[in-house]
């Protein structure tokens, strides 16, 4: 039987898939937690009616996605938000295979105590790794996650060229 990963995401990482339509497919292909801070940032910006407010009503609706209440988070909230200092909780309580962050702050502070932070482009790479996507149709969903999230060339989106050979980007061009 093949095990699947237990991904913990933060707030930033949810948003980022779902503006792709990317959480059903995540939460079929990974066990996928989030701790009760992210989903009350979830229900926040729920309240808006923008491409990120309708991606947070939809992530609310998926029944797969596990959350949690987390112990003590009082020495990490000097650094980092509530929000990600309860996902990092939670990825060391339940030993995630990987905590998923987008917000770039507190990613630096989130590695070094959690060694498998990545963002969110690693799992849509994930999912075309494992066949749910095509590595074509990945790089498409990169390019609109960083078009609705106003990436630029940042460092999310220069992770994603790693993740993703210039071979396999220019596929998508050709195409």
């Amino acid at each position: 039987m093949h095990l699947m990963h237990k991904l913990v995401f933060d707030t930033s990482a949810l948003i980022s898939l779902e503006v792709a339509n990317l959480m059903n497919k995540a939460s079929e292909s990974f066990h996928v937690f989030i701790p009760k801070k992210v989903e009350e940032e979830l229900k926040e910006v729920a309240k808006y009616g923008d491409v990120h407010g309708k991606a947070a009503n939809r992530i609310l609706r998926i029944n797969r996605i596990g959350i949690r209440e987390v112990g003590d988070i009082s020495r990490h909230v000097m650094y980092i938000d509530e929000g990600e200092a309860e996902a990092l909780e939670l990825a060391k309580e339940i030993e995630a295979d990987y905590l998923i962050c987008d917000d770039y702050e507190s990613f630096w502070y989130l590695t070094e105590n959690f060694e498998k932070t990545v963002f969110s482009v690693f799992v849509v790479r994930c999912l075309c790794e494992k066949g749910i996507i095509s590595i074509e149709k990945g790089w498409i969903f990169v390019e609109m996650i960083r078009e609705r999230r106003t990436w630029g060339d940042n460092i999310i989106y220069r992770t994603a060229k790693a993740l993703w050979s210039d071979e396999e980007r220019r596929e998508v061009i050709r195409r």
